[in-house]
């Protein structure tokens, strides 16, 4: 692609990528997104955090991550003919700032009230460590976007400091303008891993050198300010071969960063011994006869934390501490993709993709095979490239899966709250991916979700709404609904099927078994129960506190009282369910 600009380039991958057509102008603000948060499925994201509509108050994306400890507040400009931004998009950014945390919220659409309600809760309970900023458009740099954003983001932090003053000094407000030729340079870091690619001269402290098939590294260490340097010169550039990591969820890392900080503070002499150190791509290097290490370009894969953490010591602790560095060369592309994937094994946020080689996730990929299902996608492990540069729609991603999973089986709270802990907490992950769980259950779980996002969009796409379908739209918009109706579902199932097992894992989709199966077996249930959705399920979706067990029971009860009679109406529905369904020995 050496004869293709970067923008060439992002909009030929743009263009391909027709799944997020239906997003119209926020097309761009969602690719952006799926870039610097490192999201793979982007349309669950989009279903929760798009609040791009009438009404909107400024706020065209808001997007919570308890996980990542991250809130992402955006706008987007898409221009037709113009070279700037409109003044009044501009203008709107402190309107957003104020309704995300300062204003009363009343006469708000649906959809916005909760995502700010859900930001809100998050920042009180002190799960967010970043709020972003962004301003995302198709155009260069814009001086008046940088001057907006700066003011967007003092904005915010004195909102915080007035407002939340107990969690206020524990988030860091960040703005970012995602122009046009900043968006190109991220993704061009997908098609090259190595975007710096100065020549750069390193006094050489001694090390060693290393070689292995197709490569060869060298390890030394340098002086933390060294390392700031760069960081100072080439910003995010620098993480180039692993940009999501350094953008997105690394994030969720602040007690390490916290770590680096006071160890530069009290011990800076020792940081070498405290620290991993630091791994970093190279196209070349040499020692030169008075003794210079030269590299010949630079991305570090995994000091994303370490250089997170630089701008909080003085110059002079960044001059006492060493950091252990290793420069690797590698033409081979796909050692280069597992240097950057296994050198991030300490970031917890991968945890599921370490998850994708156990015992459990290779059983669940042959009997998918088995069923003739070749599109089970593991969680991965890394990066998520591919998804960035092609969809497969019909993919069944074993990371929505596991969602649809938890709340099938009763937890739509860890589903929409703290899905990452689903993989990461050994617990949690032994429950649902335990000896139990087939591939036919989790087709199961996985296409009552499809069969409901199936229908919200066709709900959205709808000319006119009215009355009863309004309502259901807007509880669907609701962050967390769906994983709250997957559990109600399956509730109703159980009850009115009592002679189905207890453990619910023994159900499973009988032959023919497939994707589209699994939606077309949940299709007529789900159209039969969102209309009861709104009454019943609603009230506990739009408070933004973390509800109970004993609150989701109660409501879900009600729910299955006010459903169970409409669907013995409708004509063959559960005859057609038992004899999609099988129960396993």
């Amino acid at each position: 692609m050496n004869d293709v600009t970067p923008e060439l380039a992002l909009q030929r991958t743009l263009d391909s990528r027709i799944d997020l057509d239906r997003y119209k102008h926020s097309k761009r603000l969602l690719f952006a997104a799926q870039i610097l948060l490192g999201i793979e499925d982007i349309h669950t994201v989009a279903a929760d955090a798009l609040t791009d509509a009438p009404g909107d108050r400024s706020c065209d994306f808001l997007y919570v991550d308890r996980d990542a400890g991250v809130v992402v507040l955006a706008q987007s400009y898409e221009a037709l003919q113009r070279k700037t931004v409109a003044e009044s998009k501009v203008r709107d950014l402190n309107q957003a700032v104020d309704w995300l945390l300062t204003k009363e919220l009343k006469g708000l659409p649906v959809r916005l009230n909760s995502a700010i309600s859900s930001a809100r809760s998050a920042i009180e309970n002190g799960e967010i460590r970043h709020l972003k900023i962004w301003f995302v458009h198709n155009l260069e740099d814009q001086p008046q976007i940088h001057e907006a954003l700066t003011g967007a983001k003092d904005a915010a932090s004195n909102a915080l400091n007035s407002l939340y003053s107990d969690v206020a000094p524990e988030i860091s407000v960040e703005s970012l303008e995602v122009s046009l030729p900043q968006l190109a340079s991220w993704y061009r870091s997908y098609e090259s891993p190595i975007a710096v690619k100065e020549v750069i001269q390193i006094p050489w402290n001694g090390g060693q050198r290393i070689s292995g098939p197709g490569w060869e590294a060298i390890q030394t260490s340098v002086p933390l300010s060294w390392l700031a340097g760069q960081y100072w010169s080439y910003k995010e550039a620098l993480f180039s071969a692993n940009v999501r990591d350094y953008l997105g969820r690394m994030n969720r890392a602040s007690n390490i960063n916290n770590g680096i900080r006071v160890t530069l503070q009290q011990e800076p002499e020792n940081f070498f011994v405290y620290n991993n150190g630091v791994t970093a791509l190279v196209d070349d290097f040499e020692i030169d006869d008075e003794d210079i290490l030269i590299i010949k370009g630079i991305s570090i894969v995994n000091g994303a934390q370490t250089t997170g953490a630089l701008s909080g010591s003085g110059d002079a602790n960044l001059e006492k501490a060493q950091v252990g560095i290793r420069f690797i060369k590698c033409r081979d592309r796909s050692v280069v993709e597992k240097i950057i994937k296994l050198n991030n094994r300490q970031n917890s946020v991968s945890v599921e993709g370490f998850r994708s080689n156990d015992r459990t996730q290779q059983r669940l990929v042959k009997e998918f095979s088995s069923l003739g299902i070749s599109n089970y996608v593991r969680p991965r492990l890394g990066g998520n490239q591919d998804a960035i540069r092609r969809v497969d729609n019909a993919a069944i991603r074993a990371t929505y899966a596991a969602r649809a999973l938890a709340s099938f089986h009763g937890d739509p709270v860890t589903a929409h709250r703290n899905p990452s802990s689903i993989w990461d907490s050994n617990s949690l992950y032994r429950k649902y991916f335990n000896e139990d769980i087939t591939a036919r259950h989790f087709l199961l779980c996985w296409g009552v979700g499809k069969a409901i996002e199936e229908r919200r969009l066709e709900l959205q796409n709808s000319s006119r709404l009215q009355g009863g379908k309004r309502k259901q739209l807007d509880y669907l918009g609701c962050q967390g609904a769906t994983w709250l109706l997957i559990a109600a579902a399956s509730s109703c199932v159980t009850s009115h099927l009592n002679e189905l097992p207890k453990n619910l894992f023994r159900i499973e989709l009988a032959d023919p078994v497939g994707p589209d199966e699994a939606i077309a077996l949940w299709r007529p249930m789900v159209k039969c129960l969102i209309p009861f959705a709104p009454e019943h399920l609603q009230p506990l979706v739009s408070q933004a506190v973390r509800w109970n067990l004993a609150q989701q029971g109660e409501v879900i009860k009600k729910f299955e009282a006010a459903a169970q009679p409409v669907l013995e109406d409708v004509d063959d529905l559960w005859d057609a369910f038992k004899e999609a369904i099988q129960v396993r020995p």
